[in-house]
């Protein structure tokens, strides 16, 4: 293509990162409950509409819509007093323009239903390092946690049978306005996980009470938490910043 336009970014949006991770706005288009598939087809439809140049320029020039989605990135980032721009300063700005809209719309996902996400998933963290925007701003928690509603909402959990009853009472305890900290006892192999899974399950099937509906629930591995730990104040650092990250997500 002779010159960039917004939709080559948003292409880059849909790209799988080098480690292999969800991509940013997947994370975000699948928590809205919307189709990424059809929304990668998408937009990879529109992009091979745009003409091509043979043989290819020696020099691939910004398009003056993408100038001013660059600069639509930089007021964002001022306004929410940022050091640096993010993937959501980018991504609000490429909201703004009719090309990017069109897409969306055609693919039948809701730009304010992303936004939401977007900003649900930025909570209060300040983008103040180059390496601060991840697509995850919960540092300790994806380290030493597994997300167990994000592994329900990918399908990698199994169903859960027969523990309808034990599942029920957890969420009844989880919902309380006090002393909400159950406590599951027993045998290992007894299903003690698989009750957990299914309280995952549930929650983002939305079939919880309102106070748990949009909440994660995470499985801490205390054995990933230890490791490593050589220093006096290793582990309590690690601690610390686990719980941190739990009460400012709140």
């Amino acid at each position: 293509h002779p010159q960039l336009q917004p939709i080559h970014i948003l292409a880059a949006f849909i790209e799988t990162p080098e480690d292999g991770s969800v991509p940013y706005l997947q994370n975000l288009i699948e928590k809205g409950r919307y189709d990424y598939d059809l929304f990668k087809k998408v937009v990879n439809r529109n992009l091979v509409r745009i003409p091509q140049q043979q043989p290819a320029p020696a020099e691939i020039t910004p398009s003056y819509a993408l100038g001013k989605v660059l600069q639509d990135a930089a007021k964002i980032q001022k306004q929410q007093k940022d050091s640096f721009i993010a993937q959501d300063h980018i991504l609000f700005a490429l909201f703004n323009d009719s090309s990017i809209q069109q897409i969306f719309k055609e693919a039948q996902v809701d730009i304010e239903a992303i936004k939401q996400q977007a900003l649900e998933l930025r909570g209060n963290t300040r983008i103040d390092s180059r390496g601060a925007d991840t697509n995850t701003p919960l540092e300790y928690l994806s380290k030493y946690a597994i997300d167990m509603t994000e592994q329900a909402r990918q399908g990698k959990l199994d169903p859960v049978i027969g523990r309808e009853e034990e599942i029920r009472s957890t969420i009844r305890v989880l919902a309380r306005r006090i002393k909400s900290n159950p406590c599951l006892i027993g045998e290992p192999g007894i299903g003690k996980t698989a009750i957990i899974e299914g309280v995952a399950q549930r929650i983002i099937d939305d079939d919880v009470p309102i106070i748990l509906q949009g909440a994660k629930l995470f499985s801490l591995d205390l054995a990933a938490l230890t490791a490593g730990a050589k220093y006096k104040g290793d582990f309590e650092e690690r601690f610390k910043g686990v719980l941190k990250e739990i009460e400012e997500s709140k």
